[in-house]
């Protein structure tokens, strides 16, 4: 028996695996797991391992168990409260400071830029605001909006490619206009 990877989606693995007397493609959702918040790697107790006669049933299979797992974790993450922040990260690697406006489930915020979640190289210089609310995503978009509207204010791309949340980034030269526009819409939860 051969079993050679060629495909992953999501947190899946497709294999092809070559038997005596058939072929099939397997879908295996992996055998460990990392557990970030104890920094362990442990074995996989929701193992997901099915044989499917052609690649495009595998693919189909693990797009809905993907689009299933998706729509649980929005649930939960939708009950979850949320905080608004206003920041100033510091890129190492080229030392500029930039502002950040984003919304987290996490306690600490310095937690969410820590290199446990990737974020290697970037130092929370400051927080500048921080608001709980359960509006936090609208408000969001609402800054956001307005501050990609405003000419003067201009969007900075961090060095590292998978900076998550990027978008919400912008040049430290527009601090001043950043905060008149975050306080002037987060004015009546403050």
């Amino acid at each position: 028996m051969s079993e050679e990877k060629i495909l992953k989606m999501g947190y899946y693995s497709i294999y092809h695996v070559k038997t005596k007397t058939k072929t099939c493609y397997r879908v295996d959702s992996g055998k460990t797991i990392y557990i970030a918040r104890f920094k362990k790697t442990v074995v996989n107790p929701y193992r997901d391992i099915k044989d499917f006669p052609t690649l495009k049933k595998a693919k189909d299979y693990i797009t809905l168990k993907l689009k299933a797992h998706k729509k649980k974790k929005d649930k939960m993450l939708s009950k979850i409260p949320k905080s608004l922040y206003l920041i100033l990260i510091r890129e190492e690697t080229t030392g500029c400071v930039f502002v950040k406006v984003g919304i987290t489930a996490k306690r600490f915020i310095m937690r969410r830029f820590s290199k446990t979640y990737g974020y290697e190289g970037y130092i929370i210089e400051s927080i500048l605001r921080r608001i709980d609310t359960l509006d936090a995503e609208k408000l969001e978009s609402e800054i956001k909006d307005k501050l990609n509207k405003k000419r003067s204010i201009k969007k900075y791309r961090p060095v590292l490619k998978s900076f998550s949340g990027y978008s919400e980034c912008f040049d430290h030269d527009g601090l001043d206009e950043i905060i008149k526009i975050f306080d002037d819409l987060t004015s009546e939860f403050s």
